[in-house]
C-alpha cells in the first residue's frame, strides 16, 4: 500500500457526512443516541 492511498483510506473514512433534514430525523426515529448529548453519549458508552 502506498503512502497516498493509505492517507487517501484515512481521510476518506474520517470525513464528516452530510444530512438532509428527513435524513436526519429518520436517523433519530432509528438511533436515539444520535440527538443525545455529550454527557448522555458518555453515560451510553460507559453503560
Amino acid at each position: 500500500m502506498s503512502i497516498f492511498s493509505h492517507f487517501k483510506d484515512r481521510f476518506e473514512s474520517t470525513r464528516q457526512e452530510e444530512l438532509s433534514l428527513q435524513e436526519y430525523l429518520e436517523l433519530c426515529k432509528q438511533d436515539r443516541s444520535a440527538y443525545a448529548s455529550a454527557a448522555e453519549r458518555l453515560l451510553l458508552a460507559i453503560g
